[in-house]
């Protein structure tokens, strides 16, 4: 099963991703969690507030909000209801290092992790949850600079998620305009 960011009448699969993990209730218990991308302030479809970049937004925070950090966001939503149904953060930590996170309804096999390809024939780059909750689970991970680099080279990340109903889905991610909000992102962030 694959689920597409746009989807239209042969891509209902959004549609059945939403139900299998609304309905899915099985839960393994995960480490302690690592520090993770702001939230992202959203309305209630979703829509993130910010500079447009292809299919990312870089979003900062308000001047009464001074200590949240600027990140990149690419949400992925159910066709029907709008419902996020996956989203895709990207921020520098204190230190200065580049972390991505995925956050998603929970129903997933967590000791399965999440596997990221930045090329459909690789085996791709497993990403340990690091988090979960009755409602969402969160997989934080480091980008490198060679990791940075294969993500603006490519038009499209696809990541594997195994449900506790026994499927896969393969969520693919738009990388348009990337490289240009990672830019972006370097600027506000390294002020």
């Amino acid at each position: 099963m694959t689920v597409h960011r746009l989807c239209d009448s042969t891509t209902i699969c959004l549609l059945i991703l939403a139900t299998i993990f609304t309905s899915a209730a099985a839960q393994t218990p995960t480490p302690a969690p690592e520090p993770a991308p702001a939230p992202a302030p959203q309305g209630e479809t979703g829509v993130i507030a910010g500079q447009r970049f292809g299919a990312w937004v870089l979003a900062c925070p308000s001047s009464q909000q001074a200590k949240a950090a600027c990140f990149l966001v690419q949400n992925v939503h159910e066709a029907l209801s709008r419902k996020v149904v996956f989203v895709w953060l990207i921020q520098y930590d204190d230190q200065g290092r580049l972390l991505g996170a995925f956050r998603l309804p929970s129903g997933v096999f967590v000791n399965r992790g999440l596997i990221m390809k930045t090329d459909p024939k690789s085996d791709g780059l497993r990403v340990e949850y690091t988090r979960c909750d009755p409602a969402e689970c969160q997989a934080v991970f480091s980008i490198t600079d060679d990791l940075a680099k294969q993500l603006g080279a490519t038009k499209a990340v696809t990541v594997a998620v195994s449900l506790t109903s026994g499927q896969t889905v393969n969520v693919e991610l738009n990388m348009d305009g990337f490289a240009a909000a990672l830019a972006a992102l370097a600027g506000k962030s390294h002020k």
